[in-house]
């Protein structure tokens, strides 16, 4: 029989058994020609196009899909289109400009068309798009789920467009149950067939509100000056959580703030005309100019230049730094080592790097083992060369979870499950361009609470004062909540003095040269040489009176303010009696 009263076939050119004749400019063309046809009074509905499944052979549809393949006629040997042929994406080529029932509400109810009680229709294509104002998910459980089985389908969309990524595709009486998205859209579309109508739908939907408010953190510290170990105290807050803290501690030597490497923690400013000792240039060409370190061989492909740091299981690593890729180049590229064992070496021994491509606009993840890499993670985003950006990654060990952040924006992320656990270095890494590298951090995890060490080169804390009015620590805060908003980070600047003033060198009893006899006997004067402190100062100065070197029975120590001459008076002094001042300075750390 013929099927050409209800129908209009199409043939196209090339074969069923090879996919690449049916190209974008074919599946596009055929799709136009169709809608064109069903716009042109033939009474052909182009919701009545086969949207199921491709197959090989012979799969006879009845005559309420109008639009279908020649496979589907009965009556027929042909094959085509096959088991290469997209339908659903054909019928969404035909079916191309679908409107939307919007809700914007943060929660409500869904019905088919026919509401709570009735059944839906014949040939819909309805569209039901849940966009709360502000939402960052949406859920969606299904109370009830009825349709014609097989016939008649619900899909469900992770995003705003029939082009989103389906979640899932529903018939029957199996209900999809609870579903959340994973962004702030969620689109349900209903397709309905020629025949046969069923009670539907009832969905119920709740939604979060998206959280772009970033966190908090504050550091607390006592007394005015740290003269010993001491206690610092962090406040974290957020709306909702915050998910990981980090720390530093830095000191300053009196020309630049560094941080103590063997702690885990990294700082260089590169404010210095040359790049400081502690890094080794192993490849590229490395300078310290303008305030940020700059590798400017572009022809170069792996440029190398690294600092011992130790990195360990016990903390959680945050990198940071500002960075800026130039050049000349159409592969330029620049990035980080870290977790390097042995970054002498091309990849460095065992490491991870986290590379930016400025010229194809990717973020991409790489594991070294036995110093061959191999690219394990890579997504797109916008990195535009000559603009600075702020670089963070966080790596936890115990987890392998490594996270890299652009702006404050997480561009990917990848989690090890043989994750490094040690490393002695980090290495500054470009490729064919020119690499800028500025303000280099490494903060590790912290608790509520920590204990800085200070006193000597093996301490956090290596340095002094150079003179009371410039502080030789700095601790760090910075926090990420759980939705991925970092903090802004808090410092706060220490005053350091673990020693005491210099030795005060004579006392001299009397107004002026030592002597050794008055004839007053109801007061004793004296005078001293000055002590100096460079790092807290000297405050004032004190003093005491006995009848033995040190003694306090006569008079007990007294504040002289910062006088270095005393006259004590009301004393009742007995003849014959050797009378001794005891002097000692106080420096500002007390």
């Amino acid at each position: 029989g013929s099927e050409n009263p209800y129908t209009i076939g199409i043939e196209h050119e090339g074969y069923v058994s090879d996919p690449s004749w049916y190209t974008t400019a074919l599946y596009t063309s055929s799709a136009n020609l169709c809608r064109d046809i069903t716009q042109s009074g033939y009474g052909i509905n182009p919701l009545r196009t086969f949207f199921g499944n491709s197959s090989t052979g012979v799969n006879v549809l009845g005559g309420c899909t109008k639009i279908k393949g020649h496979q589907h006629y009965p009556n027929q040997s042909h094959t085509d289109p096959g088991i290469n042929w997209d339908w659903e994406g054909f019928y969404k080529l035909i079916n191309n400009n679908p409107s939307y029932t919007t809700y914007t509400a943060g929660s409500g109810n869904l019905y088919d068309s026919g509401g709570s009680t009735g059944n839906y229709t014949d040939d819909e294509r309805t569209l039901y798009l849940i966009q709360p104002t502000g939402g960052a998910n949406v859920t969606i459980t299904f109370n009830s789920f009825n349709l014609e089985l097989d016939w008649d389908y619900m899909f469900i969309y992770d995003g705003a467009t029939p082009n989103a990524p389906l979640i899932g595709k529903y018939t029957g009486t199996t209900s999809p149950g609870t579903i959340t998205s994973t962004g702030s859209d969620l689109l349900l579309e209903f397709r309905s067939d020629c025949a046969t109508v069923k009670p539907g739908w009832a969905i119920t939907y709740t939604s979060t509100q998206a959280d772009n408010t970033p966190p908090t953190t504050s550091i607390a510290t006592t007394g005015a000056w740290q003269t010993n170990n001491f206690n610092a105290s962090f406040t974290d807050a957020d709306n909702i959580n915050v998910a990981k803290s980090f720390y530093q501690v830095a000191d300053y030597d009196g020309t630049e703030w560094r941080s103590n490497s063997t702690f885990g923690f990294l700082n260089d400013q590169f404010d210095q005309t040359t790049i400081h000792s502690d890094w080794t240039n192993q490849a590229g060409t490395w300078n310290s100019t303008s305030g940020y370190l700059q590798q400017t061989d572009e022809a170069e492909a792996n440029t190398n230049i690294y600092i011992p740091t130790n990195q360990d299981a016990a903390s959680t690593y945050l990198y940071n730094w500002q960075g800026q890729i130039k050049g000349a180049g159409t592969n330029r590229r620049a990035g980080l080592h870290f977790f390097c064992d042995d970054a002498i070496q091309t990849q460095r021994g065992n490491s991870y790097l986290i590379y930016w491509r400025a010229d194809s606009d990717k973020c991409q993840i790489y594991k070294a083992t036995a110093n061959t890499v191999v690219l394990v993670k890579e997504d797109d985003i916008t990195v535009d060369p000559n603009i600075w950006y702020d670089f963070k990654i966080s790596y936890d060990p115990s987890t392998g979870e490594i996270k890299a952040y652009l702006n404050d924006i997480i561009a990917s992320q990848w989690t090890d499950s043989a994750p490094l656990t040690s490393g002695n270095s980090i290495s500054p890494r470009t490729g064919n361009c020119i690499g800028n590298f500025e303000n280099l951090r490494v903060y590790k995890s912290r608790s509520s609470a920590e204990i800085v060490t200070i006193g000597n080169a093996s301490s956090e804390i290596r340095f002094q004062n150079s003179n009371p009015n410039i502080p030789s620590a700095r601790i760090a805060s910075i926090v990420i909540d759980i939705n991925e908003n970092w903090s802004s980070t808090n410092e706060k600047l220490e005053d350091i003095d673990w020693t005491a003033p210099v030795n005060i060198g004579f006392v001299n009893d009397g107004i002026a040269t030592d002597i050794d006899l008055t004839n007053i006997g109801t007061e004793l004067i004296a005078n001293w040489s000055s002590s100096v402190d460079s790092h807290s100062g000297v405050t004032n100065y004190w003093y005491a009176i006995g009848t033995s070197s040190g003694a306090t029975d006569v008079v007990n120590w007294t504040n002289n303010g910062n006088s270095a001459s005393a006259t004590h008076t009301g004393l009742s002094l007995i003849a014959g009696t050797f009378y001794y001042y005891s002097v000692k300075a106080l420096n500002g750390a007390g």
